[in-house]
């Protein structure tokens, strides 16, 4: 079985071409959940660069790794809820993605905890995410994590997305 390390990286660190070519693998999974808004065209570069943009100031990104490489993310940041709602400091879990080959291996607990650990060292108040609501494995996992339902978001076509 491999092992797997799960390490906080900074921006600029190579590992972030792996998380990038994830990203576009993360989109199209979540394309085939129920996602109507697909990656832009160089999307996972454009998601690449807002991410590493947050590392170490506001942001962290976490990678598992075994002996082949980067197997999986999760980037959390922190954000503030708006002034009629506390003006509080609260995580924000971005985007988590574990490749295939190694899932159910308890990678994507492992970091779910290291950005809990981080964000509860940054004193938020609580921890928000999206989950795509076809995407039944993921909402499963989310709720073992502690997390529950609170909004539903809608989205309405009014035209056909340009590429």
């Amino acid at each position: 079985m491999d092992e797997f390390r799960i390490d906080s990286i900074p921006a600029k660190d190579p590992a972030l071409d792996d998380v990038e070519r994830m990203l576009g693998e993360m989109y199209e999974y979540m394309q085939q959940h129920g996602l109507t808004l697909p990656l832009a065209e160089n999307g996972a570069q454009k998601l690449r660069r807002s991410m590493e943009s947050s590392l170490g100031r506001t942001g962290v990104l976490f990678v598992a790794r075994n002996a082949g490489g980067p197997v999986g993310f999760i980037h959390g940041m922190l954000r503030l809820t708006p002034d009629y709602l506390g003006g509080e400091v609260v995580g924000l879990l971005n985007h988590t993605y574990v490749r295939e080959p190694f899932r159910k291996h308890g990678l994507g607990a492992r970091l779910s905890s290291a950005l809990h650990d981080w964000f509860v060292s940054k004193n938020v108040s609580s921890i928000e995410l999206q989950v795509i609501t076809g995407n039944t494995n993921a909402i499963e996992f989310w709720r073992s994590q502690g997390f529950a339902p609170e909004l539903l978001q809608m989205r309405k076509p009014l035209r056909p997305r340009s590429s």
